[in-house]
């Protein structure tokens, strides 16, 4: 943090040097000195910045709680194609949080997330898909989007996957299949995966 602050001192108009100055009082827990960076910046053409304002006012960090503010700076930066502000604008409208709740609009916010290879908005897909939140319920297309998060490591999705392939939920049958999901999921600690495994081997 001294660094930073030293170099902008040295450099006032460097942005990138601000943005990481704010980043790191964020990560130091200086929630409000980093608020007044970013709030600083908010008319800069960066989406992170006004992801980060999206932050501070959604969880109430440095500044009071507002979600219509927050629902704001997020969307600003969704239009940008900031793929984690896609996603919070999807979760505002499933939730109801600074805007009306609306599932259409955060399905429609989640894809483009998920399209763009952001984990969390692949698991919520596959969550609406099977779930029939916002969608009809379709269990291929919940499992499809359940395995794209489960290839990069989300622990649900592995799990869920696991339970497709148990019960043969939008894909064939398949208890091997079903094992190896479990499995992955059993090695990140999800209880009930690891129940599933242990009495596969007690088979």
């Amino acid at each position: 943090v001294k660094i930073c602050s030293s170099a902008i001192i040295k450099s006032p108009d460097n942005i990138i040097l601000k943005m990481t100055y704010g980043r790191s009082l964020f990560a130091n827990k200086e929630y409000s000195k980093s608020y007044n960076i970013f709030i600083n910046l908010k008319d800069k053409n960066f989406p992170y910045i006004h992801h980060m304002l999206g932050n501070f006012y959604n969880y109430g960090l440095g500044i009071e709680q507002n979600y219509k503010e927050s629902f704001k700076w997020y969307f600003i930066a969704a239009k940008s194609d900031y793929f984690p502000s896609q996603h919070a604008v999807g979760d505002a409208y499933n939730k109801g949080q600074g805007v009306e709740l609306d599932l259409n609009e955060a399905i429609k916010w989640y894809k483009y997330a998920a399209y763009q290879g952001y984990v969390h908005a692949q698991y919520k897909l596959g969550q609406a898909y099977f779930y029939g939140e916002g969608v009809e319920i379709d269990y291929a297309e919940a499992i499809k989007w359940y395995k794209l998060a489960a290839d990069q490591g989300h622990i649900y999705s592995q799990y869920n996957v696991g339970y497709a392939y148990n019960d043969g939920l939008g894909v064939k049958q398949d208890y091997t299949e079903a094992f190896k999901w479990y499995k992955l999921a059993a090695d990140q600690e999800n209880s009930y995966a690891q129940i599933y495994v242990a009495n596969a081997y007690l088979i």
